[in-house]
Formats: C-alpha cells, sequence, structure tokens
C-alpha cells in the first residue's frame, strides 16, 4: 500500500512539473564531419596465404577433446561447427566490417569514427609497448590487459599489420604466466574474456605452442576457479555479469579442447546470470547500482550475450527477463542537463560518463533514439568522448570499445538520425524506484529535469549503503541537491 500511494504521488509531482514547464525548441542535428579521402596503411595491407583447405601456411593444429558434445541447455555441438571466429563475429562478418570502414567508411560514418578511435589506441599502445605490473599492483593492470589484447586484435583482424599480432602475443604470453587471475576480484572475469576473444579472432594467427599455453592458462586460471566459486552466483550487480559472463566467453572460445569444464561452467553460470539479470533490471530497467555499474556491468553482459545468440542463436532467456531490454532508457534518462549524471545510488553527479553500452542497446532495439547522448559527443568536435582517448592508466572506460565496433556491424546509424526522445516521463520500480522527468534535450539553462529516487530500496543497493537518505535533484537554471 505504501509503495502504491508512493508511485501515485511520484508520477503526480512529474507531470505537474511537466505541465508547468515552457515549451523547448529540439536541437539541432549535429553534422558529421568529412573524413579523408585516403586509406592509411594499414588498410591497404594484402591477406594471408592459404594452404588448399584454407588453412593459413604452416598451420598446426592439435586434438579435441574426444567426448561427445554435450546437449544440455544448448546443442554444444554449435560451438565447435562454428569453427574460429566465432564470438561476436565469424570470418565473414569480419570481411564485412573491413568493407564498411574501408571502402565503406563515407557511407557508415559513426561506424567509421568508432573504428577509427580502436585503432588509434592500438597504435599508441603499440608504439608505447605499454603493459602491465607482474604480479599487479591494481586494478588498472587488468585494463591495461584488457585494452591492450582487445584494441590490438581488433587491429590486426582490420589491418594485418604484424606489430599488433606480435603485441597481442606478448600480452598473452605474459597472461598465461600469471600465478592467477586474482578469482576474489574482477580481474578474473576481465582478462578471462579479453583473452577468450582475442584467442577465438587469432585462432589461425597464433602459433600451436601459444594457443596451448593460453588455453592452459584459461582453463585453469578462470573457468575451473570460476565454476568452484560460489560467490558470483549469488552476487545480483555487476559482480555477477562481469565475472560469470567473462569466464563464460573463456569457455566458449576453448570448448572443443575441454568439453566437461567448459560445458559446467557455462551451464552454471547461465542460471546464476538470470537470476543475478532478474534481480537488479526487473521490473522495468533501472539498474539499482547507478549508471557506472550500469556501464560497467552493461558492457560485459552485452557481450556475453551477443556471443551465445550468435553461435546458438538464443540467450536461455536472459534477454527476455523483464526490465532488461528496456535498460537503455534508463541509462538515456539519467543524463542531466548540463552534461552530468543524476545523483541515482552509488553513482551520478559527475560528468557524463562513457556509455559503450548505450550503442548497444540501440543496435538491439534498432532505436537510434537510445545513443543519442553518444552520438552528440562522437560527432560534437569540442567533446573529447571518443577522440584521442587516453592510454596514461585511465583505460576503464574505453577498453571494451573494439568488441562494441564489432558488436555495431550490422546496425545501420546512418539512415535514420538519432533524435532525442519524446516521452517526458520515466519511471521504474524494482529495488531502488525512481522517476525522471526530462523536458529539452539541449543540454543548456533552457532544458528541465527532476530525478526522485524512492524512499526505500531492498536487497542490491545495501551493499553500496546509499539507502539512508534520499536526493532529489532539480537542476534547469541551477542545480543543487535536496537530501
Amino acid at each position: 500500500m505504501i509503495k502504491r500511494v508512493f508511485y501515485i504521488a511520484l508520477c503526480a509531482l512529474a507531470l505537474s512539473v511537466i505541465n508547468g514547464c515552457d515549451k523547448v525548441d529540439q536541437p539541432d542535428q549535429e553534422q558529421t564531419e568529412d573524413v579523408e579521402d585516403t586509406p592509411s596503411e594499414e588498410e591497404q595491407t594484402p591477406e594471408d596465404e592459404k594452404t588448399d583447405d584454407g588453412l593459413p601456411e604452416g598451420f598446426e593444429e592439435d586434438a579435441d577433446d574426444s567426448k561427445a558434445d554435450p546437449v544440455r541447455t544448448f546443442n554444444y555441438a554449435l560451438l565447435k561447427k562454428a569453427g574460429h571466429p566465432r564470438l561476436l563475429c565469424d570470418a565473414q562478418g569480419f570481411a564485412d566490417l573491413k568493407t564498411k570502414v574501408t571502402s565503406g567508411r563515407f557511407t557508415n560514418k559513426t561506424l567509421y569514427k568508432l573504428h577509427s578511435e580502436v585503432i588509434a589506441r592500438a597504435k599508441k599502445i603499440v608504439e608505447s609497448d605499454r603493459t602491465f605490473n607482474s604480479p599487479w599492483k591494481s586494478a588498472s593492470d587488468h585494463y591495461i590487459i584488457v585494452d591492450n589484447l582487445l584494441s590490438c586484435a581488433y587491429a590486426y583482424k582490420m589491418t594485418n599489420q604484424a606489430t599488433y599480432l606480435a603485441k597481442v602475443r606478448r600480452d598473452m604470453e605474459k597472461v598465461s604466466k600469471l600465478p592467477n587471475w586474482d578469482p576474489s576480484g574482477l580481474a578474473i572475469g576481465e582478462i578471462s574474456m579479453a583473452m577468450g576473444l582475442a584467442y577465438d579472432w587469432l585462432y589461425y594467427d597464433l602459433p600451436l605452442a601459444e594457443r596451448q599455453q593460453a588455453r592452459k592458462a584459461m582453463i585453469t586460471n578462470g573457468i575451473k576457479m570460476m565454476y568452484n566459486n560460489n560467490n558470483n552466483i549469488k552476487i545480483v550487480g555487476n559482480w555477477n555479469q562481469i565475472n560469470l559472463g567473462g569466464v563464460s566467453v573463456a569457455s566458449m572460445a576453448v570448448y572443443e579442447k575441454d568439453k566437461t569444464n567448459t560445458v559446467n561452467q557455462i551451464e552454471k553460470a547461465l542460471s546464476g546470470n538470470k537470476n543475478g539479470v532478474t534481480g537488479i533490471y526487473s521490473p522495468n530497467g533501472n539498474y539499482a547500482e547507478g549508471l557506472g555499474y550500469w556501464e560497467y556491468g552493461g558492457i560485459f553482459q552485452a557481450t556475453f550475450l551477443t556471443c551465445l545468440e550468435g553461435v546458438f542463436g538464443s540467450t536461455a532467456g536472459i534477454k527476455q527477463v523483464p526490465g532488461y531490454m528496456d535498460s537503455g532508457e534508463f541509462a538515456l534518462y539519467m543524463h542531466g542537463t548540463m552534461n552530468t549524471t543524476f545523483t541515482y545510488n552509488d553513482g551520478g553527479g559527475t560528468t557524463d560518463p562513457f556509455l559503450l553500452t548505450s550503442w548497444w542497446y540501440a543496435a538491439q532495439k534498432n532505436d537510434p533514439t537510445l545513443m543519442y547522448c553518444e552520438k552528440r559527443r562522437l560527432d560534437n568536435e569540442k567533446d573529447e568522448a571518443y577522440k584521442n582517448t587516453p592510454i596514461d592508466g585511465s583505460e576503464q572506460p574505453y577498453r571494451m570499445l573494439a568488441p562494441l565496433v564489432v558488436m555495431l556491424r550490422d546496425f545501420d546509424m546512418e539512415s535514420r538520425p538519432a533524435t532525442p526522445p519524446t516521452k517526458e516521463l520515466w519511471v521504474g520500480r524494482g529495488d531502488k524506484p525512481v522517476a525522471m522527468v526530462r523536458k529539452g534535450w539541449n543540454f543548456n539553462e533552457s532544458d528541465v529535469f527532476l530525478g526522485i529516487p524512492a524512499l526505500y530500496c531492498t536487497r542490491t543497493c545495501n551493499a553500496y549503503r546509499r539507502c539512508n537518505y534520499d536526493s532529489i535533484r532539480y537542476p534547469s537554471r541551477c542545480s543543487r541537491n535536496i537530501r
């Protein structure tokens, strides 16, 4: 009864704000910049030489696990049938992507801009030979591992430049020799996903001994370790998404060589992750840990589900969890009027973050509005987001840019403009209910924003101890918090 009265009062207050505001014009769409006419040196490299059976010259393979392919939640024979690469993209998909960002870059300008930033990051990584501490000293070390492997693996797939492959090989060897991947933290999920994608994408470019070394490390430090750890199964939040999703990607990468351990880990993760997604997104998509963790957990969740769907044609019902596919709107309405985010639970009140997951939701829903704020920043020459991104220790927001570009390859981002939403009220229930009013998307003092979180919350946000106060933010011509 109390909750119902709260929602009625909340919506009444929000609607009164809407009715009391003057109409404002929507911003003009910014023009996309021209791109250079001449392809870069990387885009002119030759293809690898192939043998009669289609494999690279001199390629060596070791025996697969001889056990029968299990049929449980999925028919796991589909993994072997898919071959390599199979995670996020197959060989034809990479070829099509390469065409779009080279000869087709004038008709795929948004994709080309994102691609170009990955290539620029990879160049800086190679030129500086950026590395990580072994053993690592902080979380920034595993961010560097992920960024180095994924940016350079992607750059090699797009350019065939040997320097990128050499950097991936050096880092994979160093990662494989680490005594562990911090099984009590988030590094186990992050490193497993990065190693799995690099191993899969570059399978035919890595020598047999290096593939065996990387595979052994993934099984020992990631797959077996995660299967024997029940903590992440119980967590409702970003740890569930990063660790269960990340290690499952590694399992999908090495499946043929160890069917028992990989399938056991994936099956356990599917159940635990579905419960976690239900707990944090249902019923409307608001993410109780706040916008920063929405992005952190969300991009790993998106990558995991895209891998599942690409191979098996299904996510075992995870995408169908109520609220999950509605969560792109939650992030959109979390943007305040002055390029800062709403102070909702454990996040907000800071400069608008880098939300890769918003692009993914836009592609999945075929709704460019969901990427409105991100594309606005990409196209704004005065905004440093997506441009000349640093490799100086602040890698966290950018390290998953390469897999995002791969996941966006078939999304038409040009034929329809990314316009701002027309709905002025967004309400989410669940663990940390919230209502947000947004009138105007000019990102100046003519806009009106009102965010009202609930006076209570339940299980998820308790971990962040943000439940002992309420926060109302109403920044239009001024900005203030009422607590």
